[in-house]
């Protein structure tokens, strides 16, 4: 009794579920490198949710990554309530949340929707101790216009 909300029994053996689809987001960056080797720049885009999803997988392949265009729609692992939300990532939290992924992707071209441009110190620190404070980009327009500045952003770099 009382054990059932433990991340210890879920999360000990199995990978949560937003891990495995960081997993998936990687598997294809690794497959465009394998199988398209003429190309030289990889673009990875984020929307409709998969924002997070994208900042966790470049942050671990951001030498493969060349620009990423994602909305984080405000999301942090802070806010999850329950330990089996698709989100829920154990120690995700503690290592700063999803402003330390990006922080980790500073070497990468990045343009960020939903997030306002004081919401990200962290970040913009990161970028500047990298010598790249001009690889972020904080779009904070309206909602309704992130696919469209999001295309424009990637077609125009």
């Amino acid at each position: 009794p009382n054990e059932e909300g433990y991340a210890g029994w879920t999360y000990c053996y199995n990978l949560p579920v937003f891990v495995r689809r960081v997993h998936d987001i990687l598997a294809v960056i690794a497959w465009f490198q394998l199988f398209s080797p003429a190309s030289k720049e990889i673009d990875v885009v984020g929307l409709n949710g998969a924002g997070p999803l994208v900042i966790a997988a470049v942050a671990q392949a951001k030498d493969a990554v060349t620009r990423t265009a994602v909305n984080t729609e405000g999301f942090r692992f802070a806010d999850l309530k329950d330990i089996y939300d698709i989100h829920f990532i154990p120690g995700a939290v503690k290592y700063d949340d999803l402003p330390g992924l990006l922080a980790l992707t500073a070497s990468v071209r990045t343009w960020i929707a939903g997030e306002s441009q004081e919401a990200l110190p962290m970040v913009k620190a990161a970028f500047a101790a990298a010598g790249k404070p001009e690889n972020l980009t904080i779009f904070s327009g309206a909602s309704r216009d992130v696919v469209k500045r999001a295309v424009e952003w990637l077609l125009g770099e």
